[in-house]
């Protein structure tokens, strides 16, 4: 049954077509960078990037990659932290029609031999602040070339490479398998190559990874076309473009959709500047506040919590930020309601948008910004421009408005498919009896008579367990740390599962709470669950901790507390 219009009875929209043009991400950037080629769009640091440079400094390393033998389909992995030259790289391979991917910049040298081996890459770029051992990497991967990128290369703060870059160089047999960004530079402006044609839109441009919360990241190819999609349904979409010109600050790495296509990409295609963080922490936040005073930030709530505990920030004035976005992760109305009023306490005018996104539709899908629009705070926002979405129950039929249902989605911003993994995207792409492609998520939530959407939960944070009398039952996480965050002395919370002899599994939740009069406080939240749980989701165990610990993408780290809660129960008894 198709849907449309405000008034339709089912929780599905069909979204107005999207014209997609049949070119590259870079040819289309190329064609906005005409408007205004002194345009600074991007900023580290000291260092500056305009359009031109840009343009520019893509054509030259798009050149050295020809002569180190890159061509149309090639999958060059960059190991390295956000920076002006990381995105001239990006365009420098797409340009060629070569496909980048941003690895973790944390990562060791196992975890990125792992993906060099997976995308049979004979390039390989890095920073030298890594600390990989690259002589493994060239006799365990085939590689025939790497590219190490000094600090002076990224922002001028790092002045010279480091000693164990410059100890290497000193001692490599490698002759010319290691060379440094400014002899790849001098490499492509010596070049007499001609760039091939400019690619099409159905051609892959780029590997972003998921966030990994329930194992290992998936590698999501995106193709130019998805990217441009997603770059003009923004467009369309999102109040960004009709702000005066600023910076917008990138939060989230680069190695996912969020940091990247929208954190990077489409403030740059909508005029304003992106603002990059390589050396961000929470101790850092309040200085590249203060550096780049962004007027937009699309950020994970971990980032923004951190506000109200900063004493940096505390006596900051804010009223240069007035477009925050969050999403990546559950916040609570609570939660928003009081960084709201930090926000307002400290001059800004912005309020806390939550929106709602998915690495595999190249990081948004839903924006909280939309035109004409009065503020919802319950709301994940609206579906961009172009999006299809449906939400359906466990047989596949869509469900009703205000009815909990899995998100599902369609449009031009859905990936091509998984890396090299074809179960795993048959798992979540179906085509449905009208031919429409839609990928299926382990969101949950249901969308009002006006299309705002909202959430109830993901599939991926429930667990099996059994009752007294052997019947299974199922553990919802996500509902079991709302019922436990209503009590008043509660500032966060996570329930995870713990295995168990005689119930295969039993929640565990980790506390964040004052601990004056924790016992009295736990007893008393004891009491809460025993009124609005069943019994087997009421927690076994409450502990207290100083904080919720996150993974490198910002998210709450399951595994890490789900690894204490198998240490307690492993635990001999005393």
């Amino acid at each position: 049954m198709k849907q449309n219009g405000r008034n339709a009875q089912k929780s599905m929209l069909i979204g107005k077509p999207l014209i997609i043009p049949n070119i590259s991400i870079y040819e289309l950037f190329h064609r906005r960078s005409k408007i205004n080629a002194s345009k600074i769009i991007c900023r580290c640091h000291e260092d500056k990037l305009t359009f031109l440079q840009l343009h520019e400094e893509s054509e030259i390393y798009a050149k050295a990659f020809m002569e180190l033998g890159v061509k149309r389909g090639d999958i060059v992995p960059l190991c390295v932290e956000p920076s002006c030259t990381a995105v001239s790289l990006f365009f420098a391979l797409n340009r060629i029609g070569a496909v980048s991917t941003f690895l973790n910049a944390t990562a060791g040298t196992e975890e990125v031999k792992k993906y060099i081996l997976r995308f049979n890459s004979n390039i390989f770029v890095y920073s030298d602040k890594l600390k990989l051992d690259i002589r493994s990497l060239h006799e365990e991967c085939g590689l025939k070339k790497s590219i190490i990128i000094i600090g002076s290369n990224t922002y001028t703060k790092y002045s010279s490479p480091s000693k164990q870059t410059s100890d290497f160089f000193q001692n490599s047999n490698f002759d010319d398998a290691l060379v440094n960004l400014d002899q790849i530079h001098r490499l492509g402006q010596e070049s007499s190559l001609t760039i091939p044609h400019k690619c099409g839109s159905d051609i892959p441009a780029f590997i972003a990874y998921t966030s990994g919360t329930t194992g290992e990241p998936k590698s999501i190819l995106l193709s130019n076309g998805n990217i441009v999609a997603e770059m003009l349904s923004l467009k369309r979409t999102t109040l960004m473009q009709y702000g005066p010109r600023g910076n917008s600050l990138q939060v989230v790495p680069f190695n996912y959709p969020y940091g990247f296509i929208v954190s990077v990409l489409f403030p740059i295609f909508v005029g304003k500047t992106a603002a990059l963080t390589p050396a961000l922490t929470v101790e850092t936040t309040a200085e590249y506040l203060k550096m780049y005073k962004p007027k937009y930030i699309s950020a994970i709530p971990p980032f923004y919590k951190s506000f109200l505990k900063n004493k940096q920030i505390i006596k900051m004035d804010l009223s240069f930020l007035r477009y925050p976005v969050c999403g990546g992760d559950v916040i609570t109305k609570s939660e928003i309601e009081d960084i709201n009023f930090f926000l307002k306490q400290h001059g800004s005018k912005g309020r806390l948008l939550n929106g709602s996104g998915n690495g595999e539709g190249c990081g948004s899908l839903t924006n909280p910004i939309a035109l004409f629009e009065k503020y919802n705070i319950d709301s994940i926002g609206k579906p961009i421009y172009g999006l299809s979405v449906k939400f359906v129950d466990e047989n596949g039929s869509v469900v009703d408005r205000n009815l909990k249902g899995r998100f599902c989605f369609s449009g031009e911003n859905v990936m091509l498919c998984y890396y090299n993994d074809e179960a795993e995207t048959l798992a979540v792409k179906y085509i449905d009896d009208d031919g429409i492609e839609w990928f299926h998520t382990d969101t949950y939530g249901h969308m009002d008579e006006k299309n705002w959407i909202y959430f109830d939960g993901r599939e991926r944070r429930f667990f099996i367990t059994y009752d007294s009398s052997g019947s299974p039952y199922k553990v919802y996480c996500d509902h079991v740390q709302s019922v436990i965050k209503r009590h008043n002395s509660v500032s966060d919370c996570v329930v995870v599962k713990q295995p168990n002899g005689k119930r295969y599994f039993v929640p565990i939740a980790f506390v964040v709470a004052s601990s004056e009069q924790w016992g009295t406080v736990k007893n008393e939240i004891l009491e809460l669950c025993k009124k609005e749980l069943q019994g087997c989701a009421v927690p076994c165990e409450f502990i207290l901790i100083d904080e919720i610990p996150v993974s490198n993408a910002g998210k709450v780290d399951y595994r890490a507390l789900e690894r204490i809660a198998e240490e307690e129960e492993n635990e001999p008894a005393k």
